[in-house]
């Protein structure tokens, strides 16, 4: 697997289609894993349920603990 390197090419030095193809492959690998990674945290949080509890005027404490709770479900979910 090709590795990027942000200095090639080199100031006005001439590219060549076999650097220029490594440059470019080992960007769409960063990519691919990047997008993979970013793939598995949405579905992770796709797994918390809405909060839908309707929140009294002003909220109460069991309403603050209630989204305090939703919240730690979601960074929980999140960091797996």
């Amino acid at each position: 697997m090709p590795v990027f390197d942000p200095t090639l090419p080199a100031t006005n030095s001439p590219v060549t289609s076999l650097e220029l193809r490594h440059q470019l492959n080992a960007l769409n690998d960063q990519f691919t894993t990047l997008n993979t990674t970013v793939t598995g945290v949405f579905s992770n949080a796709n797994a918390v349920d809405p909060l839908t509890t309707p929140f009294a005027t002003p909220p109460t404490h069991a309403d603050l603990e209630t989204l305090r709770s939703k919240l730690n479900e979601l960074i929980s979910a999140l960091y797996n």
